[in-house]
C-alpha cells in the first residue's frame, strides 16, 4: 500500500497543529511518496478462477495523468 503511517513523533506533532494545516502537511508528504501510481505507470489486471477453469483475461491500463 502507497500510504504511509507519519510515525508517533510526527504524529504528536500534527496532533498541535489545526485540522486543515495537518490535512495540508499530509497530503505533500504524500504527493512524494514513490509508491503511488504515476502517469506511464502500467496497471496489469487478470481474472480467473484458481484452476483457470474460467479465465476473463488480462488487461495492461497504462496511467494518465489526471485532467482537470
Amino acid at each position: 500500500t502507497a500510504l504511509r503511517s507519519p510515525g508517533k513523533a510526527l504524529e504528536l506533532i500534527g496532533s498541535l497543529l489545526p485540522p486543515a494545516k495537518k490535512w495540508q502537511v499530509f497530503f505533500a508528504r504524500q504527493a512524494k511518496n514513490p509508491a503511488y501510481l504515476k502517469p506511464g505507470d502500467i496497471v496489469t489486471t487478470s481474472i480467473a478462477t484458481p484452476d483457470r477453469s474460467l479465465d476473463l483475461g488480462t488487461q495492461r491500463t497504462p496511467v494518465r495523468a489526471a485532467t482537470p
